[in-house]
């Protein structure tokens, strides 16, 4: 499921991945930056994390964008998880576990989302 997390978020928006160690308990992790810096600067948009079994998927999701993503439908899935994301300063740390396909679908599809509105905020 990683990979396949990892090839969505790929040709879901025009972005940089890099490998990179986060620390524990992420440790190697995908991370996904807008290609264009004027977008959202040294910001990631996504992050994959492969841990064996359960991969995560996790999107930093600024209160604002939160804000205007709030009116939409969303799948329980992903709702479930932005209720329980731990609150840093102004970032919301969303974080799914992929284990079906159709999970993977849903938090793809917000991913979409949380990109159309980051790269609209000026």
């Amino acid at each position: 499921m990683a990979q396949s997390a990892r090839e969505s978020l790929i040709e879901l928006a025009p972005v940089h991945e890099e490998l990179r160690w986060l620390g524990i308990p992420w440790r190697w992790s995908f991370v996904y930056r807008p290609q264009a810096p004027a977008d959202a600067g040294d910001s990631a948009w996504a992050y994959v994390i492969p841990q064996p079994g359960k991969p995560l998927v996790a999107l930093p999701i600024t209160t604002d964008v939160l804000d205007a993503l709030a009116g939409r439908r969303l799948p329980r899935y992903i709702r479930d998880g932005l209720a329980v994301a731990p609150r840093v300063g102004g970032t919301h740390w969303s974080a799914w576990e992929i284990l079906s396909r159709q999970q993977l679908d849903e938090v793809i599809e917000f991913a979409g989302l949380r990109f159309g509105a980051l790269t609209t905020q000026t």
